[in-house]
């Protein structure tokens, strides 16, 4: 798994959110290969910053108009050159969705229930002079951003339940598991939740099925009651089984 992210990361270094998934997955491995210096309470906090940091930018965003896509403008982050190409990991093109289905809503009065799907929103893609973007001056329905999917199809009371269903897998797993690796999946629940902020529209994709297939099985008590020996054995035996 290890080697597989490290060559994403090099042949797929110009797609940002490809790295950020690759580096995060090479952070779950380090969490479990190095589990005694991760307690409990640490996956709990981690957990804890990766629903709180959206939430806070947005507002800052908001508030004093920081734009948390330009980040690394101007740092040293902002490119690096492999062989004979340069990289750019800096540039916004994220933040002119937010302002159009903030817009889109506004127009149809729909911050709360959201128009869904079928009422395509207003994009400055469709002034781009190619036949591609004729079919967008109708009207856009995704955003390739996930937040403002559920945003656009059903209004703050659609983004509020979403957080609502996370925050409480969380809880009870946090509240009621007897193993470690259950913890470190809720790390990884609370991260899908800050990455639907930048990628992650909603397609029926394997980051999709996998997730909810994840949180899925540790809603279930037996799963939630085995420990970390049990869940180990448990998990070596399917795998036998379904090779066999």
């Amino acid at each position: 798994c290890l080697a597989l992210s490290l060559i994403v990361i090099m042949r797929e270094s110009d797609f940002r959110a490809l790295i950020l998934l690759n580096l995060f997955g090479i952070f779950i491995c380090i969490i479990n290969v190095y589990r005694h210096n991760f307690s409990k309470r640490s996956l709990r906090l981690l957990t804890h910053i990766f629903f709180t940091l959206p939430i806070v930018l947005l507002f800052l965003s908001i508030t004093i108009g920081l734009n948390p896509f330009r980040l690394l403008d101007d740092s040293i982050f902002s490119s690096f050159s492999l062989g004979n190409e340069t990289i750019k990991m800096a540039g916004d093109s994220r933040s002119y969705f937010y302002s159009e289905i903030y817009n889109h809503l506004c127009k149809y009065k729909a911050l709360l229930w959201g128009t869904t799907p079928g009422i395509g929103y207003e994009t400055s893609l469709a002034n781009v002079d190619n036949d591609f973007y004729e079919m967008l001056k109708v009207g856009r329905i995704d955003t390739e951003i996930g937040i403002l999917e559920f945003f656009h199809y059903g209004g703050l009371i659609n983004v509020a339940l979403l957080l609502f269903f996370f925050l409480t897998f969380v809880k009870n797993v946090f509240k009621r598991s007897k193993n470690y690796f259950s913890y470190v999946v809720c790390v990884y629940v609370a991260f899908r939740w800050f990455f639907l902020f930048m990628e992650g529209d909603i397609i029926m994709y394997m980051q999709w099925i996998s997730l909810f297939i994840v949180m899925g099985l540790f809603c279930n008590h037996n799963m939630l009651d085995m420990t970390d020996n049990e869940l180990k054995a448990t998990m070596k035996y399917h795998f036998r089984k379904g090779f066999n």
